[in-house]
């Protein structure tokens, strides 16, 4: 029980681990360098372990990689702007300019590679 409680609150405090966008500061925070923005749901199971697995991933530091999070119940505004239809979303920008996007459940080693893949 005490186990189930425990991995359940950790799994909650990696949805607040990223900084939160909304519509106000969005496009302040991708204009530079390399950044990914996961669109999620409070109330999903699979973006609270991808959250997780986010969380837990390597990131090279060489990357520059600033990460950032838009919940969908609360920004309708960018979820429409970016057809954030499907989550969890992960959406790869550099320098402001949208370079890819993906949406499906990641592992931690997925999440290393798309990392890597997008901004090396």
């Amino acid at each position: 029980m005490f186990k189930t409680i425990f991995i359940s609150l950790l799994l909650i405090s990696n949805i607040f681990a990223f900084e939160h966008l909304n519509e106000n500061n969005f496009d302040e925070k991708i204009k530079k360098g390399n950044t990914v923005v996961k669109f999620y749901a409070t109330w999903c199971d699979i973006c609270k372990e991808t959250s997780n697995n986010l969380s837990k991933s390597k990131i090279d530091k060489n990357l520059n990689l600033s990460i950032y999070k838009v919940d969908i119940g609360e920004e309708v505004y960018l979820t429409k702007k970016y057809d954030a239809i499907t989550i969890p979303l992960f959406i790869y920008f550099k320098d402001g300019k949208e370079i890819a996007r993906e949406d499906a459940i990641k592992t931690t080693e997925q999440i290393e590679d798309s990392f890597n893949k997008y901004f090396q």
